[in-house]
Formats: structure tokens, sequence, C-alpha cells
């Protein structure tokens, strides 16, 4: 995205405004204060953007993403996306303590792609970008759960070419009363005709 910088030259004051067009991040990670949780986030196509995530626990955990900055719902949260897959060999954590939380197993990965578009964002032209912040939310245990983080998604909205067909001759001719067939001019003498008629 642009940036903007000034440059000051010795003997006077003269401020100068540069404009950088820098390629906004395509990947972005974190990590959760116990290192039981990681949560990624990673832009390959204009308007996606694919959450994965890996769980050390038998707890289910949540991405949470918002988009530009949006308020939060009623509920104090934005938009869900995947959650959090169950390592191999472990059953999920209970609240009503039938299955007790454990850390430290095998990991287990998870990963969703998100349609900005799709999922209802204002459209954007590629020469714009959706600031996108993420985090884990949610699961069994707080002091697990991952932060947020950010990342720039490329917008996607490409406006449609307009239409440099002025017409066939086909059309031409049916505005004239006219019949050409498929558009073939065959023996028509076109010139002929249109000096003949006033044209």
């Amino acid at each position: 995205m642009p940036t903007r910088r000034s440059v000051v030259t010795s003997g006077s004051f003269v401020g100068v405004a540069v404009f950088v067009l820098c390629a906004p991040p395509a990947f972005a990670s974190n990590v959760g204060p116990t290192g039981q949780l990681e949560v990624y986030a990673v832009s390959d196509a204009p308007c996606e953007v694919t959450f994965s995530t890996v769980n050390r626990t038998n707890g289910r955990y949540v991405v949470d993403f918002r988009v530009d900055d949006e308020p939060a719902n009623s509920q104090g949260y934005w938009n869900t996306s995947v959650a959090t897959a169950i390592p191999v060999g472990q059953t999920q954590w209970t609240q009503n303590g039938g299955v007790p939380f454990t850390t430290n197993n095998e990991p287990a990965e998870s990963s969703r792609t998100e349609n900005l578009e799709d999922r209802g964002f204002e459209a954007k032209p590629p020469t714009e970008t959706y600031k996108v912040d993420y985090r884990l939310f949610l699961g069994p245990e707080a002091d697990h759960r991952v932060g947020w983080n950010t990342i720039y998604v490329q917008g996607c909205d490409v406006p449609d070419e307009p239409d440099g067909n002025n017409g066939s001759i086909a059309d031409f001719g049916s505005d004239l009363g006219l019949d050409f067939g498929s558009g073939s001019l065959g023996s028509i003498d076109l010139l002929g005709f249109l000096v003949s008629s006033g044209g």
C-alpha cells in the first residue's frame, strides 16, 4: 500500500512527499503465548484469504476475523471462520468435566479459504487492499488463545471493459430494412446503395 516519507536536503528545508508502492504482506502468522496454538493467514489470490490453524490441545478454538476495522457484533466478535481440529487419538474437551483438557499432543491442522466478496464485504479494485485482522478465540483455556494479527488482501473487482463493438453489418442492414442473413454482403453494392439513398 502507498507509504509516504519526507526527504530533507542539507542547506535548506525542503519537504518532498515520495509515494512508494509496496506489495502488501501476503502471509502472516501468530503463535499463542503457550505455544499450544498457532494461526496463519495467506492470500494466494485477490479477495481471498486462507486461515490455517495448528492445535496441540484437545480443545476447540475458532478463527475470528474483521475487515477494515469494522465494528464487532452485539456478542463481541466479528466473522467466524475455521475451527481448530482435534489431535489424532484425543477426545474433545467437554465443559462438564467428562473429558479433561490436555496439551502437548501431536499437532492437528485445519484450514479454510474465505472470499471476502462472497462474505458480503464491499468490492474493491485490484489497486486497493482489505485490511484483515484475525485471531483465535473461544476455546476452553483463555491463556492458550492467539491474539490479533493482520494481513492485507488485494481487491479483485475489475470493471467491465466498454463494448468496442459498434454493431455488425447485419445490425446495420436491419436498421435500413435489409436482410444480410448471416452478415455476408453477398452481391449487394453497399456503396452504391448509400449514395443512391443519400447516405
